[in-house]
């Protein structure tokens, strides 16, 4: 339980640091995700949560898309940090 309230206020510090992705970047990042099976089920499932949450839209808009799509150890890492943020 500590543990997944460091990692949410680690997160919180983290994104206050660094800037923030813009919605555009956010948008095309999630469109060249949702192509891949891997990545679809999620950005469907939690669409809302997508769209709103501030963690989930910085794991997403920071992402390489590219590479995700390329890179399966690049992938696993990425829906990793996406499953933290949607949780």
């Amino acid at each position: 339980m500590w543990i997944d309230v460091l990692a949410d206020l680690g997160m919180s510090i983290q994104m206050f640091f660094r800037s923030t992705p813009s919605d555009d970047v956010v948008n095309l990042n999630r469109n060249m995700l949702s192509r891949s099976a891997r990545f679809q089920s999620y950005l469907q499932e939690h669409s809302k949560k997508v769209e709103k949450d501030d963690a989930v839209r910085y794991v997403i808009g920071k992402a390489n898309p590219d590479r995700a799509l390329k890179d399966e150890r690049y992938a696993e890492k990425l829906e990793r940090k996406l499953i933290k943020a949607l949780k």
